[in-house]
């Protein structure tokens, strides 16, 4: 099996909370990856940080019950090390997260990048200015091989929690995409 599994297309918009709040939840069907194959998890948004300094939230990475990756409560940025500063300007952001077969339905490697840009001005129409000047880059990913049986159906969850509660946080999710390789 290749191809789309699901396509999110209803915006979910993260404000003023810390509660964690699901951008992705989605089940993999039982067998999907086989020994072979890669989840593929796009993720489209957009973000605006006007708090009057640094961010922060966790970013977790759940496969069934286990995560897989957590960039930890306090971490600034959306991913640890990348700090946005303030501004009253949105700034769009995309996520695009693997998780790999290792030659078993019951091993896998996650690898993810996330790019924003930062600080940009405000364009004419639309957001954000495509400068590599102002783009932000993360890569990130599990911390080895994960063990999660995935001959059988497991829950997909990709969560943001933010630090702070503040209308002046705020970020949307407009499209995710999960799909086999």
């Amino acid at each position: 099996m290749t191809g789309v599994l699901t396509q999110i297309t209803s915006a979910v918009t993260v404000i003023s909370t810390v509660t964690e709040t699901n951008l992705v939840n989605y089940t993999i069907p039982a067998g999907t990856i086989g020994t072979d194959k890669r989840i593929v998890i796009k993720l489209r948004g957009d973000f605006v940080q006007n708090i009057g300094g640094a961010e922060s939230m966790n970013l977790r990475v759940k496969l069934g019950a286990t995560t897989i990756y957590e960039s930890g409560a306090g971490a600034t940025g959306y991913l640890r090390g990348v700090d946005y500063g303030a501004s009253a300007v949105r700034r769009r952001w995309s996520m695009d997260i693997e998780i790999k077969a290792l030659a078993s339905a019951s091993s896998q490697y996650m690898s993810g990048w996330a790019l924003n840009y930062s600080n940009s001005t405000v364009p004419t129409t639309g957001q954000g200015v495509p400068r590599l000047a102002n783009a932000v880059a993360t890569q990130f990913g599990s911390n080895g091989a994960t063990s999660v049986d995935l001959s059988a159906a497991q829950a997909l969850v990709v969560s943001v929690q933010p630090d702070t509660n503040s209308a002046s946080w705020e970020l949307k999710m407009y499209e995710a995409e999960v799909a086999v390789e």
